[in-house]
């Protein structure tokens, strides 16, 4: 469990990125534009695709990587996605990285555009020429070094690292900032400062002084509740804790506050009922307040709530038209997007079901023969696929 503290930022995505995947891989030759999957052995060519311009790729699950990735779109690793392997990533100058999950690769890694780790990032060595807002935990390999080759880093995150060099790059000068830099061992790094600055204000070297210390974090689906617990070993000038909820692990909202003992040396346990979840994947983070107003965030926690949604397509194959007969246990809106199995999108209906069960007709005169793959996504996160087959 590592220790953070975070500033608020709002970030801003552009609005015209024109793909988003779950990562756009190929099942036996054929490409699918979006899927849940759970490690490389499902994909012909995994990860080695590249993340374009314009395009988003979530990972939500376990990737063993075996190929070098190159990202100048957006890379998002949520809570529950973990990246490793003998590989390098390289975020290239149009390129964002938000990183929630784990990632622990065995080469280089290149940050020319913009990285958000609120996780952790581990990698044999950092280059680093870009920006770089560090709430979570970065590690390099004790005999290698994080280049700040005219980089900013900030916002609060812990730096393991034996050395670090600054010097500029083409006139941007290097800035280290809000973070506790240490060796593998404990020991201060060394720092070798050619170009730049740090902030001795608000950076510290091997030290972090922990208002608390967690002996345990969870959230877990119990009946149609989620259950959310949390103890700590040890509370100093604790006033208050905050729980945060999400749908998709970087936009957070305060569920409720929890008063503090404020200092104790005993164990302490803390729970909440969450009696209106989320359906599938929602994200648990806690923060803590001391008297002085500082507050401090913890690595969030996942857990799904699984829906039953039962969704039938028929006739298939069809003529003209095709008839969906939609039931779930909650009342959301349905849009069925339709792709060729090369990846060429056909066209997209917005449905809306209520409780219980109901039945809409789609007229697909205009499509043409062949054999046709549909998403259907709900509004919970939720996606499930269908084949078609038009005569």
């Amino acid at each position: 469990m590592f220790l953070f503290r975070r500033k608020k930022y709002i970030l801003f995505l552009s609005l015209f990125f024109s793909q988003t995947y779950y990562y756009q891989a190929q099942i036996n030759s054929t490409t699918l534009v979006s899927g849940i999957y759970s490690n490389c052995t499902v994909w012909d060519n995994c990860p080695g695709l590249n993340v374009a311009f314009g395009d988003t790729v979530f990972i939500n699950h376990d990737v063993a990587s075996t190929g070098n990735l190159n990202v100048s779109g957006v890379l998002y690793v949520s809570a529950s996605g973990t990246y490793s392997g003998n590989s390098k990533i390289k975020i290239l100058e149009t390129g964002k990285m938000f990183n929630f999950g784990n990632i622990d690769i065995t080469k280089e890694f290149h940050n020319d555009g913009e990285v958000y780790n609120n996780g952790y990032l581990g990698a044999e060595k950092v280059h680093d020429d870009g920006y770089t807002c560090n709430t979570g935990t970065i590690e390099v390999n004790a005999d290698e070094e994080y280049d700040c080759h005219g980089c900013t880093v900030e916002c609060g995150g812990t730096l393991i690292a034996c050395t670090i060099d600054m010097h500029e790059n083409g006139g941007i000068l290097p800035f280290l900032s809000e973070s506790n830099v240490c060796c593998t061992d404990g020991t201060e790094p060394e720092v070798h400062l050619d170009d730049g600055s740090i902030d001795s204000a608000t950076v510290t070297f091997c030290s972090v002084s922990l208002p608390i210390e967690l002996l345990s974090f969870s959230a877990e689906h119990v009946n149609d509740k989620i259950s959310v617990n949390w103890s700590t070993i040890t509370e100093s000038n604790n006033e208050k804790f905050r729980l945060w909820k999400s749908s998709n692990g970087l936009d957070y909202n305060l569920v409720q506050e929890f008063e503090g003992v404020g200092t104790s040396t005993i164990v302490n346990h803390y729970d909440y009922e969450d009696y209106f979840p989320l359906q599938g994947t929602s994200y648990y983070q806690l923060s803590q307040v001391d008297f002085d107003g500082n507050e401090y965030f913890y690595n969030p926690v996942a857990v799904s709530l699984e829906v039953s949604n039962t969704i039938s397509l028929f006739p298939n194959p069809f003529l003209d038209e095709i008839n969906i007969e939609i039931e779930t246990e909650i009342q959301v809106p349905i849009k069925v997007t339709l792709f060729t199995l090369t990846g060429q999108l056909i066209d997209v209906w917005e449905l809306r079901n209520r409780n219980g069960s109901r039945s809409n007709t789609i007229n697909m005169s205009d499509v043409s023969s062949g054999t046709y793959l549909a998403r259907i996504d709900l509004s919970d996160g939720n996606q499930l696929f269908k084949k078609l087959i038009k005569k």
